[in-house]
């Protein structure tokens, strides 16, 4: 058995065959995909750099854009998703595309959903701006520590941001550098 025939689209789709452009083609398309977050087999998030987050609850047969509508962000694009290990309702999206090519873009923040992502709060814009949040990770003994590996702007302040422990439930987290050429936020 070839490699190829062991994998199976199951979208959603990116832009048609034959169609050319960001934007074009039958909507609603997805772009690029960056991301995936998996809670079982039935259920899973998908991030792209030009759709917003997607999820499937019937294994990929259909997919449902979450983030059309919400919180007013610059771009949908989605370099990041992390699933809460103790409660998988509660999913972070890292905004801005880290893949550094000529049409990546970036990012304002992280979209927290505790609903499964029914709905969305954007986290700390002013820390991440025009950043790029290429990984996000949730420490699975507390729930309230999370990890951004984050580039803003230029690999010079690239680096981990690091929510401090004992952050409320509904809190913004403040962010604290770590230094892998980072600046202190």
């Amino acid at each position: 058995m070839s490699s190829r025939a062991a994998w199976t689209a199951i979208g959603p789709k990116p832009i048609g065959a034959g169609l050319s452009g960001f934007g074009t083609g039958t909507l609603p398309n997805s772009g690029r995909v960056t991301s995936v977050a998996v809670v079982d087999a039935s259920t899973a998030y998908i991030g792209a750099a030009g759709g917003g987050v997607w999820k499937t609850t019937d294994g990929g047969t259909t997919w449902t854009p979450l983030t059309d509508t919400g919180p007013a962000i610059s771009t949908g694009a989605v370099g990041s998703i992390a699933l809460d290990p103790n409660n998988s309702n509660i999913v972070y999206v890292g905004l801005g595309e880290e893949n550094f090519s000529s049409d990546s873009y970036y990012g304002y923040g992280i979209l927290k959903s505790t609903d499964a992502g029914a709905s969305w709060t954007l986290v700390s814009p002013e820390i991440f701006s025009r950043s790029r949040i290429g990984r996000i990770a949730v420490d699975p003994n507390n729930s309230s520590i999370l990890y951004a590996a984050v580039c803003v702007q230029s690999a010079s302040t690239a680096g981990i941001a690091k929510t401090p422990m004992g952050v409320p439930p509904g809190l913004r987290p403040h962010w604290a550098a770590y230094a892998v050429r980072s600046r202190t936020w």
